[in-house]
């Protein structure tokens, strides 16, 4: 019985942090958990009463789940009533302000603390801290291979960036996109779609698409063969790929692939301001 108890609560535990790390990735519920999470921590937070009874030890642990099933059910969503019963039930309702306040300041980030608190939770602290480890480093790929791709424009007579979307051209018919990483096969795909949705849905249609990057310090051999194909689809459209800031070896490791060749060295630039004024002599 022992045995089969234990797989249960393995069980549980996979369960409850899928769940909410699933939560965390999905950006509709995200907003709403967090927001109900808030609410309840502050309510738990200042009323005395009944912090203390969902933290009585003497309380037999499923009657103080009942209470904040009976609080919450119907009031908020499924995720919300199960980690705070979850929470109330192993008698660490002092730590859910806490876990809260870190969830409202970094969503994923946040979800990871849940995660874990959940974890420690149920089977201990040696395991919370390996789950922990583990699930930071999915966190870190996962930012990896989705990076942040900005517009780079100008604001009067300073630099600023903005979301791709947001369609800001240094001059008409002249856009610069800064990719935050490096480019490797997990993530190049991803950057160059994020690229062209941008250039489709520029007004004025763009002439030149200047890629600035001075954040990259490597570019994999799928990366550059996604960057090559960029290169051909921007021509199909009309729009001239230009290179920013590259980093000397990242430039050799370019021309060693082919691809400076192609985009031709004249399309290759130390600094934005000399891609402007070329752009501009045309």
């Amino acid at each position: 019985a022992g045995r089969g108890e234990q797989l249960m609560a393995d069980d549980r535990i996979q369960a409850y942090a899928e769940a909410l790390f699933a939560v965390a990735s999905a950006e509709g519920p995200l907003a709403e958990v967090e927001d109900e999470l808030f609410r309840v921590a502050q309510v738990i937070k200042g009323n005395d009463e009944l912090r203390d009874k969902l933290g009585d030890p003497h309380i037999p642990a499923a009657t103080r789940q009942q209470i904040v099933v009976d609080l919450l059910g119907g009031r908020a969503a499924p995720a919300t009533v199960n980690l705070v019963a979850l929470v109330v039930g192993n008698g660490r309702v002092r730590d859910l302000p806490a876990i809260v306040d870190v969830f409202h300041r970094r969503r994923v980030e946040g979800a990871v603390v849940i995660a874990t608190a959940v974890t420690v939770i149920a089977a201990g602290v040696g395991p919370g801290i390996l789950f922990a480890m583990g699930l930071s480093v999915v966190v870190h790929l996962r930012h990896s291979y989705r990076p942040n791709v900005r517009a780079l424009g100008r604001d009067r007579d300073r630099w600023r960036m903005s979301r791709l979307e947001h369609d800001h051209q240094i001059v008409p018919g002249l856009a610069a996109v800064f990719p935050s990483s490096n480019l490797y096969y997990a993530n190049a795909t991803h950057i160059a779609d994020e690229i062209l949705e941008m250039v489709d849905a520029a007004r004025p249609p763009l002439r030149w698409l200047c890629v600035l990057a001075i954040a990259v310090d490597d570019v994999d051999l799928t990366a550059s063969e996604v960057l090559g194909r960029l290169h051909g689809e921007l021509a199909d459209r009309g729009v001239t790929l230009v290179l920013c800031g590259l980093e000397p070896h990242v430039r050799h490791e370019l021309e060693r692939d082919g691809l400076i060749e192609r985009i031709g060295p004249q399309h290759v630039f130390d600094y934005v301001e000399d891609a402007v004024a070329a752009y501009r002599a045309l």
